[in-house]
């Protein structure tokens, strides 16, 4: 009797190995290294193999001293790989002073992380409307001594009552005409939470919604010095996005033009040209 053996394909193989030696650089001593590793086999599995381990939280310390929080969901593995080791949301161009950061889309908090730590924050606002990864985003930031709030809901007009659509994967829920009931937020209500006028950095993270954020009125964005996004250009049209804030006084910074992987930017045209 023949049995039909599924090979990884090298594609996966790539990724892990990836994945792996990434970790092996970033992570600060052997038991986080350890933890990655095994997590990393371990959420490509099926469930029914992963045992009762894989509702657990996992924390690991980086080699700056960060630690972070995270479950065995093909999601947070994702994001730590995005954020921490391609750094996705490295800025490329000089901020400056960055006192007050907005996350729009903050899943478990490790993009908050990121952008408090390398660019400083006085004030940090972070929105994500799944209440785990909400909590999670509380803990990571907790975690790492940085003052921030976590708000339960999504941005979008019209402020009130939205629907949610959840996924297996924490990192790729999304905004849908029906699903969950969740809060709705004027961007300016979310700007408010600062107890200041201006936003430093702005980071839009929101599944296909961003289209929906700058349409009508977008005098919000005359607060805002610096954008990173991640534009997702199957369901939104990015040339338009780009139009858009161009016309709003920004210099555009396209994805991977400056780090390899760094997400779509925009910054103020004087702050580019100071």
């Amino acid at each position: 009797m023949l049995v039909t053996v599924h090979l990884p394909s090298r594609t996966n193989i790539k990724g892990v190995s990836k994945e792996l030696l990434a970790g092996q650089r970033a992570r600060a001593d052997w038991r986080s290294v350890a933890r990655w590793s095994a997590d990393v086999f371990l959420q490509r599995l099926p469930e029914s193999c992963q045992g009762p381990r894989r509702s657990q939280l996992r924390t690991i310390r980086l080699s700056d001293g960060v630690r972070l929080r995270y479950r065995l969901n093909r999601g947070d593995l994702q994001s730590v790989r995005e954020v921490w080791l391609d750094q996705t949301y490295r800025f490329p161009a000089d901020l400056g002073s960055v006192k007050t950061i907005v996350d729009l889309g903050a899943n478990i908090g490790l993009t908050s992380v990121y952008l408090a730590s390398h660019y400083g924050s006085e004030c940090l606002v972070a929105v994500e409307p799944v209440p785990a990864n909400a909590a999670l985003a509380r803990q990571n930031l907790a975690l790492n001594g940085i003052a921030g709030e976590v708000i339960e809901g999504v941005v979008g007009p019209p402020e009130g009552t939205a629907y949610f659509h959840d996924a297996v994967h924490s990192n790729v829920g999304h905004l849908a005409h029906h699903g969950r009931a969740v809060k709705s937020f004027g961007i300016r209500s979310v700007f408010a939470h600062l107890g200041v006028d201006a936003v430093d950095l702005l980071k839009v993270d929101i599944e296909g919604a961003e289209d929906a954020l700058l349409d009508g009125d977008r005098s919000w964005l005359d607060q805002v010095r610096a954008l990173i996004i991640e534009i997702h250009t199957h369901t939104v049209d990015d040339l338009q996005i780009v139009r858009i804030l161009e016309s709003e006084g920004f210099h555009h910074i396209p994805s991977s033009s400056v780090y390899a992987h760094s997400a779509t930017a925009f910054v103020r045209h004087d702050d580019h040209a100071g």
